[in-house]
């Protein structure tokens, strides 16, 4: 019997990379992604882009490290055709101007202070039920999502095509249900991605998208951020559009 050689692993890596090589479930109709403006990074996820209909983790030790240059081209292409952003206990007051500046229409911008992990849940369940809001955002902080929330969040988003991403700061949890996984570190250059899971592509690998000329790194302290107003009792959960600046 003629023994098969051996595949050299460089080659299959290289053979696994190219987009016209179906692997199975990892196979996604281009329609279900959005691009995220970083050639080099779409290049790296499956489909080519930010999965929609699914749900996104991205950690960082520090706000301030990216999230923002990372998410604002896919939240833009989200929003093209009308929808909403919504914006679910952001950890500070959101900067009008700044998120103007990256292209995010003011007047379709919302934003929810849930005062309880239960509400905080709740609100992001059914913005992704709405059938209006197009990208979905939410902070987590001192409200940790169990596993188990965090699977009825991947279930509500698969049943319809918004771009869900859930933002954490500290260290991140062991396991979630979510199908992409992202971690940022904040460079001089600019920031890294460390690509810790996506369902069914490549894994645990990291590239650096530089910094646009005209930003300045500032990574932020929780201590100087400004607060949401307070919640009227009985704290609900609240919609407040944020006004364009004047």
């Amino acid at each position: 019997m003629q023994t098969l050689p051996t595949p050299n692993p460089s080659t299959l890596t290289q053979l696994l990379r190219r987009r016209d090589v179906w692997r199975g479930r990892r196979a996604q109709r281009l329609g279900d992604v959005r691009a995220t403006g970083f050639v080099g990074l779409d290049g790296h996820l499956v489909g080519g882009g930010w999965p929609v209909g699914a749900l996104v983790e991205v950690g960082a030790a520090q706000l301030g490290s990216g999230e923002w240059l990372l998410l604002s081209h896919g939240l833009r292409a989200s929003m093209a055709d009308g929808g909403y952003l919504l914006l679910v206990n952001p950890p500070a007051l959101p900067c009008g101007a700044a998120l103007a500046g990256l292209g995010i229409a003011l007047e379709r911008l919302l934003v929810v202070r849930a005062a309880q992990r239960g509400e905080l849940l709740a609100a992001v369940l059914e913005g992704l039920n709405a059938g209006c809001v197009e990208a979905l955002m939410f902070w987590e902080g001192q409200r940790a999502l169990s596993y188990a929330e965090l699977r009825k969040v991947q279930l509500a988003a698969s049943q319809g095509r918004s771009l869900c991403v859930g933002l954490s700061t500290g260290r991140m949890r062991g396991h979630s249900p979510a199908a992409l996984r992202l971690e940022l570190q904040a460079q001089k250059t600019g920031v890294q991605v460390h690509i810790r899971r996506q369902r069914g592509g490549e894994a645990d690998m990291r590239l650096t998208l530089p910094w646009p000329a005209h930003w300045a790194l500032h990574t932020v302290e929780p201590s100087v951020l400004q607060p949401l107003p307070a919640a009227p009792a009985p704290a609900t959960a609240t919609i407040l559009p944020l006004e364009a600046p004047g």
